[in-house]
């Protein structure tokens, strides 16, 4: 809107550059967001903007600070976070604010919004009132503290109250250091959408309306900041107008009925977006910055106005029109206009060696706890409706439950069967002579609890050379269930009892076959496209880098399976140790994702593994496109309840 919020965003700026570079950057721009969420809608357009460019990776956002007075302003910000995919993007709140446009019929006098309340009836979030959420500058003060020295970038499109709130906090549990002394040490810069450049008034005398009407605050924040600071002024935010390509948009997006109804899907003004977008990508080729100087906040009575003072040495700078405001403006609605992602990882917490499947009309996720070996002694799993939204469920089965697994639960497999849900598992990192090996579990439901359906393991010797570990239930054509599994190099084949309960030999009389193929590692993994068998599996290893997977093509489950290609290794601009996957089918369609496990850039810790997804493409004949793995994941899919 055309008051400016503050919201904070760790980045590095580099001036003069395009676009593209910022997407090459290792690391996303860490952003605290500083919203009002009320009397203008370009709040709500600059979340949609930051919401896409954190699915881009070009973001990582901390959290989202509300500088208005109205009950439904949390919830309505909580609503829009949801349907982006972070229903747990901390919220702060400005309490006692009485600056802004006001209800002059409400004797509390909240901030008067259009949609706030319509979006918080309609839309699923967790926080039923803006009192629920903390104070902002606590929340700001929490979030601060645990980043890295000068890598937090502040941007506001409000009111400055929480900025100055925050300079005014004392030593807490969170920092020893006092509100200036944090900002100096934790913030790289502050961009504000804010002020009149460099005139500083209106032809009538008036300041622009965020910095004016919180004189205090504003005073206090932009003459007292001690990090740099750029300014989007009035002008650059009135020259572009957004918002109508909403239409374009479903109607279950809260950000378009947010604009449907403060002005019936009209274009308004950017002033709001101009700051989200510059804090994350920088001047780029959309503006140019003025030279150095310094923006004086006056308190005049009753609202204040700044005043422009060139100085070189000064830390303040303002952007001024450089791409015609029509080519900007076009950008971000294309980045308005992106639909939600499930975002990279997709799961809180280090896990590895997802398996994702479909149960009735929801994909789970049972991955391994990525931890040390002994402490990793239990599954949790994760259900979603759309693969945005994951619900966790824990401890779904755990080596108390048994009694020969004492470590190292490790790749588990899930499986329905006429109404009951089997778990195969492997335990205890199986050695020759040793107790452990491939185990089953058992339950009504795919949340658990799981019990143990043998009282002793599956597969227990090494054979072939192949440690019982990475096991693999494969379903062929004519209903017969394998199970695929092996570490050490080599992977084995068996037949599976349609009770699970033991193997069955195969019509030569052997019970294992070895289809091992070239380079193979462990992490097998089979489907069906067409009539031809995709065999899939891992390289590499599994602590290092160059973890990897690769696949063949066959004629039948056993083979013969030779070699093809890696399809999923490390980008050294996004992660690295790309490897272990599955791979999720959509019933009735020829849609398919690979679910993976990869190592954030910069981490040395074998065990920091996170689970992701991304499309898995297949050219005209037949051969699996490689994939390209990134920050931003997958488009919301909503399975179809009639399968």
């Amino acid at each position: 809107m055309k008051h400016p919020t503050i919201v904070w965003i760790g980045f590095i700026v580099c001036f003069g550059m395009g676009p593209s570079a910022f997407l090459k950057a290792a690391d996303p721009v860490k952003i605290i967001l500083d919203v009002d969420l009320a009397e203008d809608v370009d709040d709500a357009g600059a979340l949609a903007v930051l919401h896409a460019l954190a699915n881009r990776g070009e973001a990582e956002i901390l959290g989202i600070l509300i500088s208005s007075n109205n009950e439904w302003i949390v919830p309505c910000a909580d609503a829009i976070n949801t349907w982006y995919g972070r229903p747990d993007l901390p919220i702060g709140y400005q309490r006692g604010l009485r600056f802004g446009y006001q209800n002059k019929t409400d004797p509390d006098r909240q901030t008067v919004s259009k949609y706030a309340e319509a979006i918080a009836r309609k839309f699923p979030h967790d926080l039923q009132k803006s009192s629920d959420a903390p104070a902002a500058a606590l929340l700001c003060r929490k979030l601060l503290a645990t980043q890295p020295d000068q890598s937090v970038t502040i941007v506001t499109v409000g009111f400055l109250t929480n900025l100055r709130d925050l300079l005014d906090s004392r030593p807490d549990e969170y920092s020893k250091l006092d509100g200036e002394s944090l900002v100096k040490q934790k913030v790289k810069q502050w961009v504000c959408m804010g002020g009149i450049f460099p005139s500083g008034r209106f032809p009538n005398g008036q300041g622009e309306y965020n910095l004016m009407w919180d004189t205090a605050a504003s005073v206090r924040a932009v003459n007292d900041w001690p990090t740099p600071v750029v300014f989007s002024g009035f002008a650059i935010g009135a020259n572009i107008k957004v918002g109508a390509r909403l239409n374009q948009t479903p109607a279950s997006n809260p950000v378009r009925m947010c604009y449907q109804l403060y002005n019936n899907l009209n274009n308004r003004e950017a002033w709001d977006l101009t700051a989200v977008l510059y804090a994350v990508r920088g001047a780029a080729d959309y503006w140019k910055l003025s030279e150095p100087g310094f923006c004086l906040m006056h308190a005049q009575i009753p609202h204040g106005y700044n005043e422009w003072i060139p100085s070189p040495g000064k830390p303040h700078r303002y952007l001024i029109e450089s791409m015609p405001p029509e080519q900007v403006g076009k950008i971000i609605e294309d980045l308005m206009l992106e639909p939600p992602r499930s975002g990279n990882p997709i799961l809180k917490g280090w896990y590895a060696d997802p398996e994702a499947t479909v149960f009735g009309n929801l994909y789970w996720i049972f991955p391994t706890y990525s931890a040390p070996y002994d402490q990793q002694l239990h599954f949790d799993a994760f259900s979603s409706p759309d693969l945005i939204h994951w619900t966790k469920h824990n401890r779904i089965f755990d080596n108390s439950r048994v009694s020969w697994a004492r470590r190292a639960l490790w790749a588990p497999a899930a499986v329905e069967r006429d109404g009951k849900f089997y778990l195969f598992f492997g335990a205890n990192d199986v050695h020759e002579g040793e107790t452990g090996g491939i185990g089953v579990a058992v339950s009504d439901h795919p949340a658990g609890p799981y019990q143990d359906l043998l009282g002793k393991p599956l597969i227990n010797q090494i054979v072939n050379g192949a440690q019982p570990i990475d096991q693999f239930v494969f379903k062929d054509k004519d209903g017969q269930d394998y199970l695929i599994y092996g570490g050490w190099s080599h992977c084995n084949i068996v037949r599976l009892k349609p009770d699970f309960t033991g193997l069955l030999p195969f019509s030569d009389g052997t019970t294992f076959k070895e289809i091992t193929p070239e380079r193979y590692v462990e992490g097998p993994c089979m489907f069906i496209r067409g009539d031809k068998y995709y065999f899939m599996w891992s390289e590499g290893g599994w602590t290092g880098p160059n973890y990897s997977v690769a696949y063949a093509i066959g004629d039948s489950v056993l083979g013969p399976f030779k070699r093809i290609g890696k399809i999923l290794q490390q980008d050294p601009t996004v992660a690295t140790g790309a490897g272990h996957h599955s791979v999720l089918h959509i019933p009735q369609s020829d849609d398919w994702y690979i679910v993976y496990h990869r190592r954030p850039l910069g981490e040395r810790d074998a065990n920091h593994r996170v689970t992701c997804i991304d499309r898995m493409e297949f050219d005209d004949k037949g051969f699996i496109e490689p994939v390209k793995i990134t920050h931003q994941g997958v488009e919301r899919r909503v399975l179809t309840v009639d399968r």
